[in-house]
């Protein structure tokens, strides 16, 4: 590390503020390959000594769209898992850890189970929350998880690569900024400099900005690589001119200079062997690892082979995806490793690697040929749907990836199935922003228009069209949910034309959140139609009313509309003894009444929806009943009560 004394030494004094108690957050930023990873390994080893509990989150372009990726990808390895644990062994090691965690264990069981797909014994009960309250409640676990120091000591928490962060993690780390000023962490958070921090500015935030060398710092750092002996001056100011300041650039420049045949170690310098042709020192970073890889010949390929998989994979899934045998294999991986391209941990079968640099990844991942690079990503897709089939269940994201960059016209049907997939799971976790990447991809690789207002056109589009409006119901402002109730409106009237009514009646069910007072949105109609579909003693008949009856009263003006079908609702609920259809209906009733200018009857309704929360033994409902007794109460002067 050449030339970032300064930059470790503020480093250093935040790391001072948080042992005492003055949480602090950096913002370390700069461009591809200027030292930041090598900044954080030096300050990690002057902090080695010191009391701190180290925590890491590594984000990946691969999985920009995958829903707390690098957050639970920590949490896996707090817990200890193993890809072999059984279930019962997985969650055993859930609930032992968080048993020493200040959150409850029983939620907290529950809440985590969920994101890492284990599956629940019966001594933990469903949760009984609505969605918000269920996202908040495990945003709020994860940040407690991140900032725990039930260890008694401070927390050092790095987070690599902000710039690939999925938007749920950015949330929990915008949670967790919050609360760093009362804790002894240090949070070091590290991006390129065209991110932008979605986080207002804090006086507990102290950003970097790490430039690059001059030409005397770049001198020195070549000088570390030879070994102390100087390089021809020539070379020299080549070197320094064309790496412009960029230390991996520098050290890629060296490297490949030392490798090649153009210098001769006489004593304690480097000659040059014969005349320096113009071009014998490559102009980009690009151009020189290019270089460097063409002289391992055959390793080449793995390098490639390697950079399709991402920027870290393991021994096990190159293999099964390369055609060389183990013994070839592993020759090849290990002149990587030791040509600096690969780290290594572990040994094979059981070894990991990782490109030193993300920039040494994208350079052999760029070396190849369109074609080529199409064949690797699809039998890379192939071989995970095959052969590795928890990480086809845990995370089709990956292989909808790997699909979406081989050639479409082969594979297509492989990458709508995984993106829906990939979609649905992140719905289940309330994930709408890379829910709706998902659907709207495998949507727009079947031509389907987002936006037209025709129905689907078969029924795969209207799945997607339907988990499409259901992450737009998550993501959109009030004001623009009409569009979210159209698209989810297109799958209805597929299934609707189709009389594939048991199908359009469940899309029509959906919860719609945010639905707006006053604001037309489609949503009266198409309960209008589902309600013609019903078959006789159709079991949500009463929940279509109770919603048809609101959507007439508050957004289409319809106050005598919404009385009838409000009151057959009631009718229906009374009639089944469903304390919970009552409930919710009479809080319906309550909008209509509050809307239209009856604030009595709407106050009436709110607190009979209130007494009937001992019978129902449903929090959802009984906190609708006491957000609407609260807003009658407040309407009434009555804050105490409210």
């Amino acid at each position: 590390m050449v030339g970032r004394e300064q930059e470790v030494g503020l480093l250093l004094d935040r790391s001072e503020q948080a042992q005492e108690g003055l949480g602090q957050v950096v913002l370390l930023s700069g461009e591809a390959g200027i030292g930041k990873s090598r900044l954080v390994e030096g300050v990690t080893e002057r902090l080695a000594k010191e009391p701190y509990t180290h925590r890491q989150l590594r984000c990946s372009a691969y999985h920009q769209n995958s829903a707390l990726h690098p957050v639970l990808e920590h949490v896996e390895r707090w817990l200890g898992f193993e890809r072999d644990d059984s279930a019962d062994e997985r969650l055993s090691k859930l609930e032992s850890a968080l048993a020493k965690v200040d959150f409850p264990l029983s939620e907290g069981v529950s809440l985590l189970a969920g994101l890492l797909s284990v599956p629940l014994a019966e001594r933990f009960p469903p949760l009984a929350m609505s969605p918000e309250v269920e996202r908040e409640r495990t945003r709020g676990l994860l940040v407690a998880l991140l900032l725990d120091t039930s260890e008694n000591w401070p927390v050092f928490l790095i987070v690599e690569d902000l710039h690939w962060a999925d938007p749920s993690t950015l949330a929990i780390l915008g949670l967790l900024l919050d609360q760093v000023p009362t804790t002894n962490v240090l949070a070091l958070l590290i991006s390129r400099p065209d991110f932008t921090p979605p986080w207002p500015t804090r006086a507990y935030v102290t950003p970097i900005m790490l430039s690059r060398l001059t030409r005397r710092l770049t001198s020195e750092m070549i000088g570390r690589l030879t070994g102390g002996r100087t390089l021809p001056q020539e070379i020299l100011s080549q070197v320094a001119a064309k790496s412009d300041g960029v230390p991996i650039f520098v050290e890629e420049l060296t490297r490949m200079l030392l490798e090649s045949d153009l210098l001769t170690e006489v004593g304690d310098h480097y000659e040059l062997a014969g005349p320096l042709a113009p071009l014998a020192i490559p102009s980009t970073l690009q151009d020189s690892l290019t270089a460097r890889l063409d002289r391992l010949s055959s390793a080449r390929e793995i390098a490639q082979l390697g950079a399709v998989l991402g920027r870290e994979f393991t021994y096990e899934l190159i293999k099964a995806v390369s055609p060389l045998g183990e013994k070839l294999l592993g020759s090849h991986l290990q002149q990587l490793v030791d040509a600096e391209f690969l780290y290594q941990r572990g040994l094979p079968p059981d070894a990991n690697y990782t490109f030193k640099h993300s920039l040494i990844r994208d350079a052999a991942y760029e070396s190849l040929l369109r074609s080529n690079r199409q064949e690797y990503h699809q039998k890379v897709g192939l071989v995970l749907e095959e052969q590795f089939q928890d990480v086809a269940e845990t995370e089709p994201e990956l292989l909808a990836h790997h699909f979406a960059q081989a050639d479409p016209s082969l594979v297509i049907g492989k990458l709508v199935k995984y993106s829906q997939l990939a979609g649905e799971r992140e719905l289940s976790v309330y994930a709408w922003e890379e829910a709706r990447f998902h659907f709207q991809r495998a949507l727009e690789s079947e031509r389907v228009s987002l936006t037209a207002p025709e129905p689907a056109t078969d029924a795969e589009s209207a799945e997607l069209l339907f988990g499409l409006g259901r992450a737009l119901g998550g993501v959109l402002p009030l004001y623009r949910i009409r569009e979210a109730i159209d698209t989810i409106a297109r799958a209805f009237d597929y299934y609707a034309d189709a009389m594939d009514v048991d199908r359009a009646l469940a899309i029509v069910s959906y919860p719609i959140m945010g639905i707006g007072i006053g604001r037309r949105s489609g949503r009266a109609q198409m309960l209008e139609r589902a309600i013609e579909l019903m078959p006789p003693d159709f079991q949500e008949e009463g929940r279509l009313l109770s919603d048809y009856g609101l959507a007439l009263g508050i957004q289409e003006g319809d106050d005598n509309g919404a009385q009838i079908a409000l009151n057959r609702a009631l009718a229906i609920a009374r009639q089944r003894g469903d304390t919970v259809l009552e409930m919710h209906t009479l809080c319906n009733f309550a909008r209509v009444d509050r809307h239209q200018g009856r604030p009595q009857a709407a106050l009436d309704k709110s607190l009979l929806a209130l007494e009937l929360a001992s019978r129902a033994d449903n929090i959802a409902a009984e906190a609708d009943a006491h957000q609407q007794a609260g807003s009658q109460l407040l309407d009434f002067g009555d804050p105490e009560a409210a």
